[in-house]
């Protein structure tokens, strides 16, 4: 292993005794064979590890651990919820806006000119010939009186006076 490995591990694992059998031996092969790693993990006991050993170890209430515990929880499911609204609003989040303009531009041309061709347009031109063959029959048949002849009658005197056979 290198020397900054070998002082890493020095300082997080092995003055703590907190180093596995196989990396406990690499180690101190390294520590055996390099006088500069020797001297950092000398110093390191010196100035880090040995200040510490007699201080008095102190507990705190188990009400402070329950609140940090409660604390964290919180800030998870804060987090959680953050998050999910953070990925919520990335996903609607436009890099190039001019891109997704002209994207959405596209679409609607598109959706606009199929629009034109789908059956509902010429359901409504047929419903037109539809209505208009209707009325042109109701007239026919306001035109028509009780035996089904053509009523010439239409109501006002001088179109009678003119319409009669005799004054032609």
């Amino acid at each position: 292993m290198k020397c900054e490995k070998i002082q890493e591990l020095v300082l997080m694992d092995y003055l703590d005794d907190e180093m596995g059998a196989e990396q406990l031996e690499q180690v101190e092969k390294h520590l055996a064979a390099c006088a500069h790693c020797r001297e950092f993990e000398t110093m390191a006991k010196q100035t880090v590890f040995e200040p510490f050993m007699n201080v008095e170890k102190v507990s705190s209430p188990e009400s402070v651990w329950y609140q940090i515990k409660k604390t964290i929880e919180v800030k998870g499911e804060e987090a959680v919820v953050a998050s999910f609204f953070e990925n919520f609003r990335a996903l609607f989040s436009v890099k190039r806006p001019v891109l997704a303009l002209s994207i959405i531009t596209v679409v609607l041309i598109i959706a606009v000119s199929i629009t034109q061709f789908l059956p509902f347009h010429k359901q409504s031109d047929t419903q037109d010939v539809v209505n208009d063959y209707l009325a042109e029959q109701i007239e026919y048949i306001a035109y028509l009186d009780e035996n089904g002849e053509f009523d010439t009658n239409y109501g006002t005197g001088i179109e009678e006076y003119f319409l009669s056979e005799g004054n032609f």
